[in-house]
């Protein structure tokens, strides 16, 4: 029901990357931790050593003014993300979100709500 994916900057310049996805009391559910790298604007390598072998790009697609929300996917449209700094999403800001998907060419009916009842 609660997940968080966390960015930092490390010293190397790559990111590190932390993904936890947690059950409804609040214990960790699954956590995976990588690093990023940035390959150019609003573009990054994602590697997960538990993962060997593949590299995943994520590309920034969106974000509002902001920065409250952020739309990011694959470029071979196979997977994307609505980010949000907050549990709650404003209702206008997921419908841009939304549209920026369609419009990319992502399968909306793939898209999987986070929340108390799921």
């Amino acid at each position: 029901v609660g997940v968080t994916a966390t960015y930092a900057q490390r010293e190397d310049g790559l990111l590190s990357v932390l993904n936890i996805c947690r059950n409804a009391d609040g214990s960790e559910r699954s956590r995976i931790e990588g690093t990023a790298e940035v390959v150019g604007p609003g573009r990054l390598k994602v590697r997960f050593p538990s993962v060997p072998f593949v590299a995943a790009d994520y590309w920034v697609l969106w974000t509002d003014e902001a920065y409250r929300v952020a739309v990011v996917g694959a470029p071979n449209g196979r997977s994307g993300w609505i980010l949000s700094r907050t549990p709650e999403i404003r209702p206008d800001l997921l419908a841009s979100a939304r549209d920026i998907l369609a419009f990319n060419g992502y399968d909306l009916s793939r898209l999987l709500p986070v929340g108390a009842s799921n």
